[in-house]
């Protein structure tokens, strides 16, 4: 971990920023160290986030469905409800450690995904507001398990709340 972390050229630091930023807009060999190419990278990538029609969230996958069907008028045969899976004690201590370095070291898609979220929560509060007053019969197992998800109602109407007001 510490030569990942120590490696300032490693792709793998901040990848996701890199990948939706446009970087032919760049300086033709950007240096992707200096702030101002970072600061020029993260609201390129921002900017083509915010482009697209649909974008999923690992951690909201039954939203994530319920949006895909929205976004794109189809509709999936079966709810697909994500796999839990299980992460001994001794796993979690042994990666645990690293979380803030790494988290640290790839600040920039930690910003890029906070932004992401924030945008997927608000289509998804935008497609649930229009499915309710438009009295569309809605899949009430796939509610559930989106309020589930995403903790409790009054979390999303909190965070909505939030939002709105702004």
């Amino acid at each position: 971990m510490e030569e990942f972390n120590s490696c300032h050229g490693n792709l793998a630091i901040n990848r996701q920023v890199r990948m939706l930023a446009d970087l032919d807009a760049l300086k033709c060999e950007p240096d992707l160290l200096s702030s101002e190419t970072k600061d020029e990278m993260m609201t390129s990538a921002k900017l083509n986030l915010a482009k697209m029609d649909y974008f999923a969230v690992h951690e909201y996958l039954v939203a994530s469905q319920y949006l895909f069907s929205w976004t794109f008028g189809k509709s999936f045969k079966s709810l697909q409800l994500p796999q839990v899976f299980e992460v001994t004690e001794n796993r979690l201590k042994s990666v645990s450690s690293y979380i803030p370095e790494i988290t640290e070291v790839n600040n920039l898609d930690m910003e890029l995904y906070s932004y992401g979220v924030e945008i997927f929560l608000t289509r998804l509060y935008s497609a649930l507001t229009y499915d309710l007053e438009a009295n569309v019969d809605m899949n009430g197992k796939m509610i559930a398990y989106m309020l589930n998800e995403l903790g409790t109602v009054q979390k999303m109407y909190d965070y909505l709340s939030l939002k709105m007001s702004q």
